[in-house]
């Protein structure tokens, strides 16, 4: 196969790896680059994502709510320095603000129509639960596994979120923005309706997982691992096709 030889004051490559691969100028795709109004359309249809549905009528601190079994439409604001243990419970239209969860051991725990803000989740344990609705706000989460769960309608603003492992795991309705996802494992997932933006997805693995439709053109891939599979039909800027053509051997040359 020749090299293919491309003019300096070109503004895009003209190598396609992959026919399925869509590679976006200037944040969109080519196909959506004729119509702005399109795009905007294509959006709001695609992201249906459902806001958790909260109405709190008490505020209380972890432990009080633990004695008093209050898990429903509750503000947790407050804890103390003791090791607590919450199992086989689920919170229903909860808010958690500025919850250290560090001494705070989650067993069996659902969470519905819940929000968390400036939280620390790290090293939790959301394996094969369901969680519906819910937004992580600021929130740190190193190290928090959800193999095997089902996620349905999460939101992730702002949080560093490093080494989380998403094996196996159903994700319908999430929306990652300013967010760090780096080290992450996205392994044989089923993904419907998900969008990233202006998130970092350094040295993450996306193995055996549809990545079909989802724009990435805005985030940063640098040193992230995909398989053939989970590259099929990935939407990309010019500058990541020339990582992403590295990475597979192919010389590009100028």
């Amino acid at each position: 196969m020749k090299s293919m030889e491309i003019e300096p004051n070109e503004r895009y490559y003209r190598i396609l790896l992959f026919s399925s691969i869509k590679i976006c100028y200037n944040g969109y795709s080519i196909e959506k680059l004729t119509s702005m109004k399109k795009r905007k359309n294509d959006l709001e249809d695609a992201m249906k994502i459902k806001e958790p549905k909260i109405f709190y009528d008490k505020e209380v601190g972890i432990e009080e709510a633990l004695e008093e079994q209050m898990y429903e439409h509750t503000l947790f604001s407050s804890q103390k320095e003791v090791d607590i243990e919450i199992k086989d419970i689920t919170f229903d239209s909860c808010i958690f603000d500025h919850i250290d969860f560090t001494n705070i051991k989650l067993i069996n725990v659902d969470f519905v129509d819940v929000i968390f803000e400036e939280c620390d989740l790290s090293n939790q344990c959301f394996d094969r639960k369901r969680i519906d609705r819910v937004i992580f706000k600021n929130c740190k989460m190193i190290g928090t596994s959800f193999i095997e769960s089902a996620l349905y309608d999460i939101q992730f603003f702002n949080c560093l979120t490093q080494y989380l492992n998403f094996a196996s795991a159903k994700m319908k309705g999430i929306y990652l923005k300013d967010s760090s996802f780096n080290d992450a494992t996205f392994m044989e997932n089923s993904i419907q309706n998900m969008e990233v933006e202006n998130t970092k997805f350094h040295q993450t693995e996306f193995i055996k997982t549809s990545l079909k439709g989802i724009d990435f053109s805005s985030c940063d891939i640098e040193k992230a691992k995909f398989d053939t599979f989970s590259l099929q039909g990935i939407i990309i800027n010019q500058f990541q096709a020339s990582y992403l053509i590295g990475m597979l051997g192919v010389i590009v040359k100028y």
